[in-house]
């Protein structure tokens, strides 16, 4: 395969018993996509998946138009795959390009492996692992927007896994791989006793049969994702809270998790927007009681919790990481804000409320943050008030002097003027 409609073929990607995934490029434009294009594998195949014998392989190809119409019709959902482009081939073949995003959640949480003997045969970065806490919470509940989407379309996925939620650069997720999802009122052929889906993550009453399996079969999945991102395991038998895992998850987050995953769906959220809403509230009471403890996603001394909206979080880290650093976000460094800014649709003085924001919020939460913040406030003071002309070199000395030691600032000060 060297061509798919204007698309140069790079390389084969990957596929499943009834697609193919290539790396393309529009050389005329020079970007790179993917291209999956509907190959089912062979006959005694396309029998097994589908309800009718005489017609199946029209039924998994309507069901791969399909979708690439839920992928369109779910276009201004920034959490899912966006449809580019569809096709057919001259031989008829439907084919749709995507986005290409090389990186996936299962990238960061490593292979579903929990065998010790197995484990060991593994590299370090495939070996199954925990998400830090903040990080995880930030990409479920992207997770849920995009699925709370679908389901108001009355869209089922069935096939959730950290392997079909792809990344950006800037750490946004985009849902893929709709291709078994069940569309409504029975537009889609759906296979009668095959439980298409991942076993690790699939519902109870999806394993038995996947043709009537409703939304509640996604909550399920849902539950068992955030589970796997939080304790870096799998729920399996009698398993623990995931809080047990992880000590620094809060109760209230804890017990959202555990409903979704009720053995019994009419237990569970019956939606994803349901589950969302539940979510959304268990993190503004775990904000009102300061619970989630330790280290933020950002990886710094602040510990900020998850109080900023998943847009703003690049932002969020980019501020703290030079508070970390500086004590400060000077005027150089919002130029360089400002265009992370526009990409959350942010202006100036916005992201000025943003810096004073997180700057306060860091300062109460770490008491050595805040000396340091105050130390460089001051010394900005005392160089301002004697018209003071400093050489970068000489004030990153002074700030290097006050990150190190606040008890020193009057010494440091007199010493220089």
């Amino acid at each position: 395969m060297e061509q798919i409609g204007k698309y140069r073929i790079l390389k084969r990607l990957g596929g499943g018993g009834f697609g193919e995934v290539f790396l393309g490029e529009d050389e005329s434009i020079h970007r790179k996509v993917a291209v999956k294009l509907f190959k089912p594998k062979d006959e005694n195949l396309i029998a097994f998946a589908t309800s009718s014998t005489e017609e199946g392989s029209e039924s998994l190809k309507s069901r791969f138009i399909h979708e690439a119409k839920i992928l369109a019709s779910l276009e201004h959902e920034d959490s899912v795959i966006n449809i580019i482009e569809f096709g057919e081939l001259s031989s008829g073949e439907p084919w749709y390009s995507m986005p290409y995003l090389p990186h996936a959640l299962s990238e960061l949480c490593g292979k579903d492996v929990f065998d010790k003997r197995a484990i060991e045969d593994l590299n370090e970065n495939e070996r199954p692992k925990a998400l830090q806490l903040n990080q995880a919470l930030n990409y479920i509940e992207q997770i849920l927007t995009g699925i709370a989407a679908a389901h108001k379309k009355s869209l089922v996925h069935r096939d959730l896994k950290p392997a079909n939620i792809l990344l950006t650069d800037q750490g946004k997720v985009r849902i893929a791989d709709f291709g078994i999802a069940k569309a409504p009122d029975g537009q889609q052929s759906t296979v009668s006793h095959l439980g298409m889906g991942s076993r690790n993550y699939m519902a109870p009453e999806q394993r038995e049969s996947a043709k009537h399996v409703d939304a509640r079969a996604d909550i399920y999945s849902l539950g068992v994702l955030a589970y796997r991102l939080i304790s870096g395991k799998l729920p399996t038998g009698r398993y623990a809270d995931p809080n047990i895992h992880n000590a620094n998850l809060p109760q209230a987050i804890n017990d959202v998790i555990l409903i979704a995953m009720q053995e019994d769906a009419d237990f569970r959220y019956q939606t994803a927007s349901e589950f969302l809403n539940a979510w959304q509230k268990a993190l503004v009471k775990t904000t009102e009681q300061n619970d989630i403890t330790g280290k933020d996603v950002t990886d710094n001394s602040a510990g900020i919790t998850n109080q900023i909206k998943a847009e703003l979080k690049p932002l969020q880290t980019k501020i703290i990481q030079l508070l970390d650093k500086q004590g400060e976000v000077t005027e150089k460094d919002k130029a360089v804000l400002q265009a992370l800014a526009e990409l959350a649709d942010i202006d100036e003085s916005g992201l000025n409320a943003l810096i004073n924001q997180v700057t306060e919020t860091a300062s109460q939460q770490n008491a050595k943050l805040k000396a340091f913040v105050t130390w460089v406030n001051k010394l900005n003071q005392r160089i301002a008030n004697n018209n003071l002309t400093l050489t970068n070199e000489a004030k990153q000395a002074l700030i290097e002097a006050g990150e190190h030691t606040t008890e020193k600032i009057s010494g440091v000060i007199n010493s220089h003027y």
